[in-house]
C-alpha cells in the first residue's frame, strides 16, 4: 500500500512526456546544474529539482528529490515539457563542468526553446553529481524509491529494448541490465542497494520517437522501444 500511494503522489506531480529536441550535446564543459525548489503535494514538504543547462538551453532529463520530514525519500528522473525558464545568465553558466547554480533572479532567465541531448555516460555522471550533492546537504539514508522511465537513457534504453525483445520479460531484463548495475554502483556509496524492481504496463514507441529524446552510439536500432515507468525499491545495504 505504501508503494502504491507514494507512486500515485509522485506521478500526479510529475509530467512524463516525450519532450522536444533539436540538437545534440557532446562532452563540453560549458554546462551548469541549476537547482530550483517547489512546494510539493502532501505528504511531501518540498521538491528539489535539478536540470543541466548550457548557454542555449537545457538537457531534457530532470532529477527531482522529494522531501518528507526533512529527509530525501524519493528521486524521480524524468522528462518534462513545461516551459520553465532555464537560468543561463552570466552568473549561472560556469566553465567548470556541472557547477551548482542556485536562487538566481527571474530577470536572468531565458525561456527554454529547445533541449539538448547528452550521451548515457554523461547522464550517469549528472545523476551521481546530484546524489552527492543531496547526500552532503540532506543525507540519503532514508531514500527508498527511484522513479524513472525506460526510454530516456540513451544506450541503456537501447540495450533494454533489444534484450527484452528476445526475453519478453521486462523485469528480468532490467535486473540484468547495465542500467541497474550503474544505479547500484551510485547507491553503494550511500549504503543503499536496489531491493526489487517494478514497472507499469509497457507500451511501445517508434525509433523516431526514441531519437527525439536520446543520443546513442548504436548504429542499428530496434524499430520499436519499450516505454514504461520503472520504480526501484531500495533498502540499506547489508554490512
Amino acid at each position: 500500500m505504501y508503494r502504491i500511494i507514494f507512486a500515485i503522489l509522485v506521478f500526479i506531480s510529475i509530467s512524463c512526456t516525450k519532450g522536444k529536441t533539436s540538437r545534440d550535446a557532446t562532452d563540453n564543459n560549458d554546462t551548469s546544474i541549476v537547482k530550483k525548489e517547489y512546494v510539493a503535494r502532501r505528504p511531501f514538504s518540498k521538491e528539489i529539482a535539478y536540470v543541466l543547462c548550457n548557454g542555449k538551453g537545457e538537457d531534457n532529463i530532470h532529477v527531482a528529490a522529494m522531501v518528507y520530514k526533512d529527509k530525501i525519500t524519493i528521486l524521480s528522473i524524468y522528462v518534462r515539457d513545461i516551459e520553465e525558464p532555464c537560468y543561463t545568465g552570466n552568473n549561472t553558466v560556469d566553465t567548470d563542468k556541472d557547477t551548482m547554480a542556485v536562487d538566481y533572479n527571474q530577470a536572468n532567465a531565458t525561456v527554454r526553446k529547445s533541449f539538448f541531448k547528452i550521451p548515457y555516460h554523461r547522464q550517469v555522471d549528472f545523476l551521481k553529481n546530484i546524489t552527492d550533492t543531496l547526500s552532503n546537504e540532506y543525507g540519503l539514508s532514508e531514500l527508498r524509491q527511484i522513479f524513472t522511465v525506460t526510454d530516456i537513457w540513451g544506450d541503456a534504453s537501447v540495450e533494454i529494448s533489444q534484450k527484452d525483445a528476445k526475453q519478453n520479460n521486462l523485469i528480468q531484463t532490467i535486473y540484468n541490465s547495465k542500467f541497474l548495475n550503474d544505479i547500484n554502483r551510485i547507491l553503494a556509496e550511500y549504503g543503499l542497494v536496489v531491493d526489487y524492481v517494478w514497472t507499469d504496463k509497457p507500451s511501445l514507441e517508434t525509433k523516431e520517437q526514441f531519437l527525439e529524446k536520446n543520443i546513442t552510439k548504436y548504429k542499428y536500432l530496434p524499430e520499436t522501444f519499450i516505454n514504461c515507468r520503472i520504480v526501484f525499491e531500495l533498502r540499506k545495504k547489508n554490512k
